[in-house]
């Protein structure tokens, strides 16, 4: 039986959503929604609530300037958070995106979703939120120049029960281990 699975290829990479809600762009009265400022006011309000454990340093939005798809105020997005099942590339996690008709918006689709449903979000999962590879910033490693997408990590604080977000940057080239969950954004 196992070998049927395999040899037909009917073997699943990704799960089914393990998270579903709507997300919509909107700043606030003050300051409407700015794509090219979302990732440090998200940062700074983070840091602010005490809810940032750690930051990659390429985490900001002068690294994250351009996306495949920019967000503008008044869209609407149903968003799916999908495992990871097996080790994957990241040209096989693109596929899966563009065959659900996903919309890639790297860092700032992240941090938009975990400022509106942060609660929602799995908690002790890597969600990664992929971009093209032109519109994520490189870094060099070990003299090779690699494509830094955007992830997050949402734990919970035992004694206060409190949310805490490690935000990273890593690496599209090595692909993706299980353990780890797609964020894919579907505009409504």
């Amino acid at each position: 039986m196992i070998k049927k699975i395999f040899s037909k290829g009917r073997f699943r990479k990704f799960g089914p959503p393990i998270a579903n809600f709507l997300v919509k762009v909107s700043g606030n009265l003050e300051f409407p929604y700015d794509s090219d400022f979302q990732i440090n006011e998200f940062v700074q309000n983070a840091e602010y609530l005490d809810l940032l454990k750690t930051i990659h340093p390429c985490f900001n939005s002068e690294n994250f300037l351009e996306t495949s798809n920019k967000m503008k105020e008044g869209e609407a997005y149903n968003v799916k958070i999908f495992p990871i099942l097996t080790k994957v590339t990241a040209t096989e996690c693109f596929q899966f995106l563009k065959n659900k008709d996903a919309v890639l918006v790297g860092a700032q689709g992240l941090t938009l979703a975990l400022e509106q449903k942060c609660k929602e979000m799995p908690l002790y999962t890597w969600i990664v939120s992929l971009d093209e590879a032109e519109a994520l910033p490189t870094k060099n490693f070990l003299f090779c120049r690699r494509h830094l997408a955007p992830r997050a990590k949402l734990t919970l604080e035992s004694e206060s029960d409190r949310i805490l977000i490690s935000l990273k940057c890593i690496s599209i080239e090595r692909g993706f281990n299980p353990h780890r969950c797609l964020l894919a954004f579907f505009k409504l």
